[in-house]
């Protein structure tokens, strides 16, 4: 009957250090048809502190209804790199690079690119490259402490097990208790991209590239649900004895019983392939000058797994993967005053992702994409005055016509990073700037 009275303050506390060091040198050595070959020495060193600190009842588990948890951390990072670009003729250029990355708490990693560009005429510019890269586990994936979770799932398993259709099976929330990995590796990825650039026209530039992008080792959260999928298809045993830090358990009528044990690791495969385009006009109008600027993403593919350690699949168009996403800027300036609209549309996609399971193997699992989420288009408005030495002040208004959040068919906001300027609502904004 006191319940009422039961409470407790939290408390988060955050500090991060970084110092980072650089020395490079770059000089001419070797000449081609098209002039001499430019080398570039570098080296760089930072060192880094992480801590996140909780209040000690949140961190023993005390505090109902609470996420996250302390974690703490340093690291020191030493790097050197060598680029070079080679002018074999005044039209070719091509430029390589090479760095070394040596870690002080999970080893070390090297990477490389190539480019290409060739302009065989003034207004057109071809160009390519290739490049690997990674990234490192950060700081708090590597050193937070277990923390709890009341994740939401579909339990297919238990649906299945009722005579429930997977498309009906509703979302419940599961205990779960979310461990750290000290033991994850660097992410490692390639990526290819080749464009034109054509600027031939008066006052007129266009820009097509296409990216290819393959990463593999991603840093995943193992999730709830993925333990879901991996029983589903009669493989949680097996992961279960190759991964003792997770664990999942049923009651006699199906339910899963306690709490479910997951973490972060290593293994998944993540890939995105399509075009950029982008087209820019600029011409003066009355006394100012005017500029409009048109650009547009197209995913063909957006590859990521069905569950970890499964098939993969093309999630574009599934719910937050618009296949795509396109922004106009209108930009007005005369002498000291600018005006810019820019209009961001987001294309329609799925509303829930329901997995098929008709193949009967868990090796063909894929995820059909149900409902649908509409299209949206939001509108910016930016006002700035440029007073000199005295500074710059600006105006402006997001989402000026107030446009709604995109809601799912039970009426409820979906995706808040995809469609933020519906759930914020209009929002007026000012600023002013000076430098001394």
């Amino acid at each position: 009957e006191n319940s009422d009275k039961l409470g407790i303050t939290t408390l988060t506390e955050g500090k991060t250090i970084f110092d980072h060091y650089y020395a490079g040198m770059g000089f001419n050595i070797g000449e081609l048809p098209g002039g001499q070959i430019a080398h570039y020495f570098g080296w760089e060193m930072y060192e880094q502190v992480f801590e996140n600190k909780y209040d000690a009842q949140s961190e023993a588990g005390l505090v109902g209804g609470g996420a996250g948890n302390s974690a703490s951390e340093d690291r020191t990072v030493r790097a050197y790199f060598y680029e070079v670009a080679m002018p074999f003729t005044y039209d070719l250029t091509v430029s390589a690079a090479f760095r070394y990355d040596d870690y002080s708490d999970f080893g070390s990693a090297s990477t490389s690119s190539l480019k290409a560009e060739y302009r065989p005429m003034d207004a057109l510019l071809l160009r390519a490259s290739y490049s690997e890269g990674f990234r490192a586990p950060s700081l708090e994936e590597l050193s937070a402490q277990d923390q709890y979770s009341s994740t939401y799932a579909y339990d297919y398993v238990a649906c299945q097990s009722s005579g429930v259709d997977l498309t009906e099976c509703p979302e419940i929330q599961v205990d779960n208790q979310i461990q750290s990995n000290n033991n994850l590796g660097p992410e490692e990825s390639e990526y290819i991209n080749a464009g034109i650039v054509y600027s031939g026209l008066d006052n007129w530039d266009f820009r097509l590239d296409y990216f290819d992008l393959k990463v593999e080792n991603v840093i995943s959260d193992v999730t709830v649900q993925d333990l879901i999928n991996i029983e589903l298809g009669g493989n949680l045993d097996s992961f279960l004895a190759a991964n003792p830090a997770f664990d999942l358990q049923r009651r006699d009528n199906g339910t899963i019983a306690g709490d479910v044990y997951t973490r972060t690791e290593n293994g998944s495969i993540l890939a995105r392939r399509g075009f950029d385009m982008e087209i820019a006009a600029e011409y003066p109008l009355g006394a100012g000058l005017f500029n409009a600027t048109f650009g547009t993403t197209y995913m063909m593919d957006v590859e990521e797994d069905v569950y970890f350690g499964g098939p993969s699949q093309d999630m574009s168009g599934s719910s937050g993967a618009p296949e795509l996403r396109s922004q106009l800027m209108l930009q007005y300036a005369i002498n000291d005053f600018n005006v810019t609209w820019t209009t961001d549309y987001i294309d329609s996609t799925g509303e829930t992702d329901v997995l098929d399971t008709s193949c009967g193997d868990s090796n063909c699992f894929k995820y059909n994409f149900a409902g649908e989420l509409e299209s949206t288009t939001y509108h910016n408005v930016t006002f700035s005055y440029n007073f000199g030495q005295y500074g710059k002040a600006t105006l402006g208004v997001r989402n000026v016509f107030d446009e709604d959040p995109v809601l799912n068919s039970s009426g409820q906001y979906t995706n808040p990073e995809l469609y933020v300027r519906g759930h914020i609502g209009r929002e007026f904004v000012a600023g002013y700037q000076i430098q001394f």
